[in-house]
């Protein structure tokens, strides 16, 4: 086991893929928005395990364009495909990710590697370097085995999980994808009101400034290479939005806030004070609306039937009604709009537990459900 830093060499290893590929990098995502990546694991089908130095190429485009058009494996895919798609252009690829097939197949989500290798193949975990400093050279030979195992045993867990899935192995790909997708979706800051919950106590002008903070945040941590609570923490976009002041002294009034801040970003958060009310009324952002209590009711019922169906067919609940999907559905979009790759299999049964026409009843096991033939017939 080599680490490869010469092009002749990565050129050879990536000939030498064969079929559906194991994917896995090494990275320090400490203080950075981005984090750097440093070391790429790939293995195909029946092959040994290549171990890539980022390093030491100026440019990896020849990976991205080796992996393009096949499937690849994954445990945890976000935030490797998103550097990967960074540093080695890589697109048009299929994803399968372990940890969402072992969600489907009746296993608890989301599963640690070392659990889903010690659950389905009695694998005991490689000892632990996955804390340690990848940017070293030369890596050690525990660094290099714990990272070679990362990838080692993917392909096994994968066909364990696809013979357990058994009728709903099709599904893997489309819930692996939906999953990659909604964490690689960009952060819309116009968005973030409705989920942070702090955002109902402000008044019209608070609104605007909190947005604005928001937008100013992100700029910063995109030219800046570093994380969003590093440029502004929630606290104190809440305290200015909250106090609006207009003066370092106002600003600095409240006594826990951050000396660090007011040295270095006091004059840009009292600038976006000032152009936040030049804002007229009418067009400052709308209240936050309150989660409406009639809704509590329907709430409760989605999760019961998604325990419901986690106790009959395996399903994660967590899988099965993401925050997105749950609120979709409270919002009243009918189940095939709003559940994706689970409409043609549970959309039917669903729409029948929102009607009444399918019961959910207690068992000393979970949640079961009571068919339209057993309610119409007063059975339980």
């Amino acid at each position: 086991m080599t680490l490869l830093n010469a092009p002749e060499a990565l050129a050879s290893a990536l000939d030498g893929l064969v079929g559906t590929v194991a994917v896995d990098t090494e990275f320090h995502p400490e203080f950075r928005r981005v984090p750097r990546l440093l070391l790429i694991q790939l293995r195909g089908e029946g092959g040994e395990v290549h171990l890539i130095d980022p390093l030491a190429f100026d440019d990896l485009g020849a990976i991205g364009a080796a992996l393009r058009g096949r499937t690849l494996l994954f445990h945890a895919a976000a935030q490797d495909v998103r550097l990967l798609r960074r540093r080695c252009g890589l697109e048009q690829v299929r994803v399968l990710d372990v940890q969402v097939m072992a969600g489907l197949a009746g296993l608890d989500y989301p599963l640690s590697l070392d659990a889903l290798s010690r659950e389905l193949l009695g694998r005991a975990p490689v000892p632990g370097a996955g804390l340690s400093d990848w940017s070293r050279r030369p890596l050690s030979q525990a660094q290099m085995a714990y990272a070679a195992g990362d990838v080692r045993d993917l392909h096994a867990l994968a066909d364990r999980l696809s013979d357990r899935l058994g009728e709903l192995r099709s599904l893997a790909g489309p819930a692996s994808e939906e999953r990659l997708a909604r964490a690689l979706a960009p952060d819309v800051p116009s968005d973030r009101l409705r989920g942070f919950a702090a955002a109902r106590v402000l008044d019209a002008l608070g609104r605007e400034i909190l947005l604005r903070l928001f937008g100013w945040r992100e700029r910063v941590s995109r030219e800046s290479n570093k994380p969003l609570h590093q440029v502004l923490g929630d606290g104190v976009i809440l305290d200015v939005a909250r106090r609006a002041p207009s003066t370092v002294e106002e600003l600095a009034s409240n006594r826990r806030f951050p000396k660090g801040v007011l040295k270095n970003h006091g004059a840009t958060l009292l600038q976006v004070v000032a152009e936040a009310r030049a804002v007229p009324e009418a067009q400052r952002p709308p209240p936050v609306p309150r989660a409406d209590p009639r809704l509590r009711g329907r709430e409760a019922l989605l999760r019961a039937w998604a325990e419901a169906v986690a106790h009959r067919d395996g399903v994660s609940p967590r899988l099965m009604l993401p925050p997105d999907v749950l609120d979709a559905l409270l919002q009243g979009e009918p189940p095939p709009t709003s559940l994706g790759w689970r409409a043609d299999r549970w959309g039917q049964e669903l729409r029948a537990v929102l009607a009444g026409r399918i019961a959910l009843v207690g068992s000393p096991d979970g949640v079961a459900i009571l068919p339209e033939k057993q309610l119409a017939n007063g059975e339980t």
